[in-house]
């Protein structure tokens, strides 16, 4: 009886851990650096800039500074989208 409740235990466990992440894995985030542009950061990370600015929040997406801190979405590979949180 022991065996069979440490079992079904590690059996939760597994199923958890597989099932509990996000399949889109997490977001990364970028620390703009001096004289970079959104456009530029953007087609870098494989997205357009409207995007990109729309996930940080950015009221203008022409003003962005050294230092800043910005969230590079992850892509949803399997509704071929990004996808951010």
């Amino acid at each position: 009886m022991k065996k069979r409740v440490h079992l079904l235990f590690m059996l939760v466990i597994i199923v958890t851990f597989v099932f509990s992440g996000n399949v889109i894995g997490a977001d990364s985030s970028y620390t703009v650096k001096d004289g970079e542009v959104l456009w530029k950061i953007a087609r870098e990370h494989d997205m357009d800039w409207e995007t990109l600015a729309e996930v940080n929040k950015l009221e203008n997406p022409h003003l962005i500074f050294s230092g800043q801190d910005l969230i590079i979405p992850s892509y949803d590979k399997k509704n071929q989208s990004l996808a951010y949180q």
